[in-house]
C-alpha cells in the first residue's frame, strides 16, 4: 500500500513545496543555512545553473557551517537523498542546485523560519 504512496519531495511544484517545509522541520538549522546559501546563489548571484562544490565549499566555510571537504559532502548527501538538492554537469563541471521554481526556493527556503 506504501509503494504507491506520493513521494515526500517529487510530484508537481506544490506537492514538492509542502515536501520542503516537512523535510527542512527534520533536517538541522545549519543544514538549512547551507541550503540557504546555495539558494542565494542560485537567485541572488545569478548562479542559475548552479555553483561548483569547491565554490560551495568556501561560501559555507566562510559562513562557518562545515569544517571539511568531509563535512560538506555528507551534508551535501542528506540534501541530495531528500531531493532539496541536486547536480549537473555544465561545461564538463558538476554544479549543485536546488531544483524548484524561484518562487518556490525564496518561500520554502529562503524565507523559511523555525517555528
Amino acid at each position: 500500500e506504501l509503494q504507491y504512496a506520493t513521494p515526500v519531495v517529487g510530484g508537481d511544484q506544490e506537492d514538492r513545496a509542502r515536501g520542503i517545509e516537512f523535510v527542512l522541520r527534520s533536517l538541522t538549522p545549519n543544514h538549512h543555512e547551507i541550503l540557504v546559501i546555495l539558494a542565494k546563489e542560485q537567485l541572488e548571484e545569478g548562479e542559475k545553473q548552479g555553483i561548483a562544490f569547491h565554490r560551495y565549499l568556501e561560501l559555507c566555510q566562510d559562513a562557518m557551517l562545515v569544517g571539511s571537504e568531509v563535512d560538506m559532502k555528507n551534508h551535501l548527501n542528506e540534501m541530495r537523498d531528500h531531493h532539496l538538492v541536486e547536480t549537473r554537469r555544465v561545461d564538463g563541471r558538476e554544479l549543485y542546485y536546488i531544483p524548484y521554481a524561484e518562487d518556490i526556493v525564496q518561500k520554502h527556503i529562503i524565507d523559511h523560519t523555525y517555528d
